[in-house]
């Protein structure tokens, strides 16, 4: 796990930790590996495989969606972190639906002997894009407002999401002197890592955005987080398919609870972090390995699945089916291969015959 030492040197050179970079994974459903979320249960469970179940990359109340890639990935479990999530992936999945904590509830634990840093100043999230998201507003008005902010709240670190970098939308803060760092690129391992030494190190949180994860973070890493005037913000989207989209019950209760800013975390506060990120979910090393285990097994067992009518039907091994799926692979690859060898040898036998056809 990333250290609290190493964290100051990844920040000396900002655009090669949020450079753009491929995901090597070798998960099943790749997304369980967005921010090191699946590093991070094999190092809290000492699990080795490679994991059976759809692991989601944030608690869904925010983005509030059961995407294609989870309803259809070739595992047979998919995780939630609090009621909302099962509610959704119960209505619109035919998975086993199973409790997890967060991924980054794991981290904590993991981090627990290391140094804990003097807190100082504020740790700022700007609302931003995502991997299929851009997002668009005023940073340069956003900087302004920051500048204002009372000696309380000093000195000011911008933390940076990793497209926004690339985007050039932290030049409004840098041209006001603010620090900027970044927990790095979406695809790097020590992401929920590095965004927790980036906190310890700030006394105060916040952002513009009632919509990001952060909130939840960032007040489970210790901050007393506040929304500063959320900002007007749009999104440029592309190519993102939901199949379920239930109301974010909690919007006008999250944005209200952390308008204020308060010099610690009220209890009202934590309790309704810890419902969203699944705190009661949180369980021992050796109790996550033996859930992983457990999965594994069912992955070569046939289980019942939800219909939409509310019955079930019993489901091939998810594992046979990505056998089938990867033999049909294989086999069209041969195909095309055999194609193109049979119109080579087309074009060939044609040119000989025009050697002995009348002139």
């Amino acid at each position: 796990m990333l250290t609290l030492a190493q964290t100051p040197a990844d920040q000396e050179d900002l655009a090669a930790l949020c450079a753009d970079r491929p995901l090597g994974t070798r998960e099943i459903f790749l997304g369980n590996a967005f921010y090191g979320g699946d590093a991070i249960l094999r190092a809290y469970s000492g699990y080795e495989g490679i994991l059976k179940a759809v692991v989601p990359h944030g608690p869904y109340w925010i983005i509030p969606a059961v995407w294609n890639d989870e309803a259809e990935a070739p595992v047979p479990v998919i995780f939630f972190f609090n009621p909302i999530m099962q509610e959704a992936f119960e209505k619109e999945t035919t998975k086993v639906v199973l409790p997890l904590a967060f991924p980054f509830l794991y981290v904590l634990e993991l981090v627990k002997a290391q140094p804990r840093p003097a807190r100082r100043g504020t740790i700022f999230f700007p609302g931003h894009s995502s991997h299929r998201a851009t997002a668009k507003m005023d940073f340069a008005g956003l900087a302004a407002r920051l500048a204002e902010l009372a000696d309380e709240y000093q000195p000011l670190t911008v933390c940076m999401f990793w497209k926004d970098y690339l985007l050039g939308y932290h030049r409004a803060f840098q041209e006001r002197g603010m620090s900027l760092v970044s927990a790095g690129h979406m695809y790097d391992p020590d992401f929920l890592c590095r965004f927790y030494h980036l906190c310890s190190r700030h006394r105060y949180a916040a952002s513009n955005y009632t919509l990001s994860s952060a909130t939840f973070y960032a007040v489970k890493a210790g901050c007393a987080f506040f929304f500063l005037d959320p900002s007007e913000y749009r999104f440029d989207v592309g190519g993102v398919d939901a199949l379920y989209m239930p109301k974010r019950q909690f919007d006008d209760r999250l944005a209200n609870m952390f308008q204020a800013p308060r010099p610690a975390t009220t209890p009202e506060q934590m309790e309704f972090v810890d419902y969203i990120l699944g705190t009661a979910y949180l369980t021992s090393p050796e109790e996550l390995l033996q859930q992983l285990r457990t999965v594994d097994k069912w992955d070569k067992r046939r289980i019942w699945a939800r219909r939409p009518d509310g019955g079930k039907k019993l489901m091939l091994p998810t594992y046979f089916k990505r056998k089938i799926s990867s033999l049909w692979f294989v086999l069209g690859k041969w195909r095309e291969v055999l194609k193109a060898r049979l119109k080579d040898l087309g074009q060939k036998w044609g040119g000989l015959g025009s050697l002995f056809s009348r002139r």
